[in-house]
């Protein structure tokens, strides 16, 4: 989904947390429940929960972004997707029926590297903006580019 077609109020909510050179990469996903296979993990490690999925799992992609019911303010997030493009979230895995995702599909190499520079995860986006106005080439190596169904 291109930024200029997403819903106002998803896209007024992005902005305070994706950066704007960004925003044209984001893609939506609609809540579903944890899939059979998966277990919650623990609550409020959305950024650490999406990473050890796909660090186990490397047919999944980590996706950070903003998540929230549409009735309500969106939170930075990070859950992974598998490759039918269906939402593996343990972290709000039970609850949360109505919820949105807008994120960017980011490589699980550009995950680990910023959690190393940075020392916790919830940083890859700002991190890549920064080194996007350094590099405008980096997006193509960070960031996954085919559509997640």
């Amino acid at each position: 989904m291109e930024a200029e077609e997403w819903p106002v109020w998803a896209m007024d909510q992005a902005e305070r947390f994706v950066p704007a050179t960004l925003l044209g990469y984001v893609q939506e996903w609609p809540f579903q429940p944890l899939p059979k296979g998966y277990r919650q993990m623990k609550q409020g490690a959305c950024f650490r929960n999406a990473a050890i999925l796909v660090q186990r799992d490397p047919s999944l992609c980590y996706c950070e972004g903003v998540a929230g019911p549409i009735v309500s303010d969106l939170v930075p997030h990070a859950w992974a997707v598998d490759q039918n493009g269906r939402v593996i979230d343990p972290t709000w895995c039970r609850r949360h029926e109505g919820k949105r995702y807008f994120g960017i599909p980011l490589t699980t190499e550009w995950i680990f590297e910023t959690a190393r520079e940075s020392g916790h995860g919830g940083e890859s986006l700002r991190m890549l903006a920064r080194r996007i106005k350094e590099d405008p080439s980096a997006i193509c190596q960070w960031i996954k580019r085919e559509r997640l169904i």
